[in-house]
């Protein structure tokens, strides 16, 4: 995977991935307004996708969460329907509509935007 971004956070008190939620699902992110999304067996905090291929997750760690980009968009509905796109795009273009999401300024601006969650997150102080 290219551009892989995963930034660390603790926090002070002793949060699940629920409870960080609560804390944070009313803060002005340029990400957009995040989401507890159920994926797969788990659950993820997720942000709006940049488009098929880049969205922010954060997940629980033993060691606190991690907010990181994903060429994965969560929740299994969306993640077959944007696979199927992304497939049906990358052979009628030859790979290239999946080059842009990996290099591209979509990919670009996730990266920022995994950067601009963790500061906020951080700036909470929880």
């Amino acid at each position: 995977m290219f551009g892989v971004k995963t930034i660390a956070i603790t926090t002070k008190e002793d949060l699940d991935l629920e409870g960080l939620f609560e804390k944070i699902k009313d803060v002005d992110f340029e990400a957009g307004a995040p989401e507890y999304v159920k994926h797969g067996m788990a659950y993820i905090i997720a942000f709006p996708p940049e488009d098929r291929e880049n969205q922010v997750w954060i997940l629980k760690t033993k060691k606190g969460f991690t907010v990181q980009r994903s060429t994965i968009i969560a929740g299994l509905k969306n993640t077959v329907k944007n696979q199927v796109k992304s497939d049906l795009l990358n052979n009628l273009t030859g790979g290239v509509t999946g080059m842009i999401s990996q290099f591209g300024g979509p990919k670009k601006a996730c990266v920022a935007h995994c950067d601009d969650v963790a500061e906020k997150i951080n700036a909470l102080g929880l």
